[in-house]
């Protein structure tokens, strides 16, 4: 899967849940714009950040997600 494709079902995620991708990286702590970046290709991320970042958001959506079941 490539890094757009992940962030895009972080989005997708997230959406499900009535977030918006902005609020979901305020809540784990990522800064909206390096997704804005790599989304539009204004940088390319490294593996150990693409990994960090991502991991965050992921997390964050498991919990929030758990809260509402």
């Amino acid at each position: 899967m490539q890094y757009r494709d992940r962030i895009d079902a972080i989005e997708t995620r997230a959406a499900r849940i009535h977030l918006t991708l902005w609020r979901l990286c305020r809540d784990a702590g990522v800064d909206y714009s390096t997704l804005h970046r790599w989304k539009s290709d204004e940088t390319s991320p490294n593996v150990a950040t693409l990994e960090r970042v991502l991991g965050q958001l992921e997390r964050a959506l498991d919990d929030l997600e758990d809260e509402l079941r």
